[in-house]
Formats: structure tokens, sequence, C-alpha cells
């Protein structure tokens, strides 16, 4: 097994042993992370147990866990898994960072969990930015464009998404950018609209998901739309009935808002202002100076 996925894997593996530690139910998150050995060649998988090498403070044992595989349970349409975001640790060590992404990027690049979304994907979109940011921008999924440049929020959303950021005097190399899902959902042929994640989908590809965010420790998370949501906190209400207001991921601040593509399709100037004063609500919580200039934006007077 190579250090890099060995540290990958078991950094995952530590952060949902949080969960465990809480008494809450782990089944379909362990399942989904055993699973990721069969990334490894089979001459590659060691034949006794393998240690944790990363180190998550204190509180956090040394892990072992089994090289056996294990294949996640069939789920039936009428029992569909509920979606549930990980327990972060309650400790997570700064050594490393650049080098643990890194890894975590290799584990979730060969990730093939998802038989469908391996068959038809290009590439996986892992998500990019600083990796100390103290702002994370959480989408759905990646889209058309997302899996053909291999970044978050490209094409058409993505020019929308820069100028959002420039007019918070930020720029991607501030932020970090990820999403729920790191595969682009596979649409039926000839179909027009993007698919949403299923529930299967996200419980799988969520553990990555809170990995990074234990990583990268950001003081505030914006989901961009329902779906970012609902694998932040498996809502399924619209972005409508839950942008404007503060939610609370773990001690985390989330302030969710409308999609990009939302804004694009609704363009009013109308629409423009409420995500605005959701992004203002969050320049506020990180402490950034805001001018009167940026307080008038998107006002039929300004």
């Amino acid at each position: 097994m190579s250090d890099e996925f060995s540290i990958a894997v078991d950094f995952v593996f530590e952060s949902l042993k949080a969960r465990q530690r809480t008494g809450s139910s782990l089944k379909a998150e362990l399942v989904a992370l055993e699973s990721l050995l069969k990334i490894l060649p089979e001459s590659a998988t060691p034949s006794t147990a393998v240690a944790s090498k990363v180190s998550l403070g204190s509180a956090a044992a040394p892990v072992v866990f089994a090289p056996q595989p294990v294949q996640p349970p069939p789920v039936s349409s009428t029992a569909l898994p509920v979606v549930q975001f990980p327990a972060l640790p309650s400790e997570v060590d700064d050594g490393g960072l650049q080098e643990r992404l890194a890894a975590l990027k290799v584990a979730v690049s060969g990730c093939v969990q998802c038989p469908n979304l391996v068959s038809t994907r290009a590439q996986v979109v892992f998500g990019e930015g600083n990796p100390r940011a103290d702002l994370m921008f959480v989408g759905e999924a990646p889209g058309p464009e997302e899996e053909s440049e291999g970044r978050c929020f490209a094409g058409v959303d993505g020019a929308l998404f820069d100028k959002m950021l420039v007019a918070m005097g930020l720029s991607r190399d501030k932020v970090f950018l990820t999403t729920a899902l790191k595969c682009r959902p596979d649409a039926p042929a000839g179909s027009v609209r993007a698919r949403i994640p299923t529930p299967e989908e996200l419980v799988r590809c969520l553990p990555y998901l809170a990995a990074q965010i234990a990583l990268v420790k950001p003081k505030v998370i914006v989901a961009l739309g329902a779906g970012a949501m609902r694998g932040l906190f498996g809502s399924t209400q619209t972005a409508a009935a839950l942008r404007s207001r503060w939610h609370d991921l773990q001690g985390i601040p989330v302030m969710p808002t409308f999609h990009l593509n939302y804004l694009i399709l609704n363009s009013g100037i109308g629409e423009k202002r409420k995500v605005w004063e959701d992004l203002l609500q969050v320049m506020e919580r990180l402490g950034q100076g805001i001018s009167e200039k940026q307080r008038n934006y998107f006002l039929k007077s300004g």
C-alpha cells in the first residue's frame, strides 16, 4: 500500500471514528470507506491490518482496519439511506496540511464506490483553493464544464462566481472551493437537465468533504444551493427557504444562498440583491471591512 493512499484512507477513517465515540450510526460510512481499498491493485493489498499514520490529536487513538474490501449493501428504492453528514474530529493537527490534502486527493481521484459514476466520468473534481482559507464554498456536484476543466465552478457559472468573489474583495486563491459530490452525476442519454445526486451517492462521498473541512478548518462555509445543504445537513428544503440565516455544522457557521445557475436563469436585480445580502452577512461574520459602495450593490438606487 502506498504511503499517500494509506495516509488518505486512514485520515478519512479517523474522521469517521469520531462519530463512533459519540454513539451515532456509522454503518453506511464505514462500509463506503472500506470500499476504498478496492482502489489498490490486488497485489498491493496487505495481508495484515494497517495502523493509522495520521495524528488527529491526543483524543484520537490509533486506528486499525481490516484490509478486506466490503461491498456496499444493496439499497432498495423504498429504503433510501438518510443523508447524514459525518462527525468532524474534535482535533486535527496542522502539520503537513498540503501533503495530507494531496494524499486525500489521490484517494478521491481513484474512488470506485459508485460504479455508474465511474463508468461515465471523465475525471473527479476534488476542489481547489487556499488550504488555510477562512471561507469555504460548497456546491452540489460538478457539471460538464467542471468535469471538463477539472475544477469547481467553471464555465458560465464560474464567470459569475469569480465576479461575486471580486465584489467581496476576494479571489479563488483566498478561499477553498469544493462540492458535496466529487463526480458529475450521470444523466440519461438525451437529457438536457442535470441529475441531482442520489442519497446513496452522497452517503458514499460525504466522508471526503468531511475530511476536507476538517483539514482546512474554515471559519465560515457558504452553501451554494439546496443541493449543497442536502449534503451538509440532509435538508430537503429549497434554497429560498434556507437562505439568509445561519445554520450550524458542528460548530461551523454555514450560510446557504442560491445556486449559481439559479442566478443565471433569474438574473433580475432583486435576486442578485438577495444573494449579495447573504454574502454581506458572511463578510461581517469574517470581520471583513465593508465599504458603503459594497453595501449598496444591487439596490435599485445604488
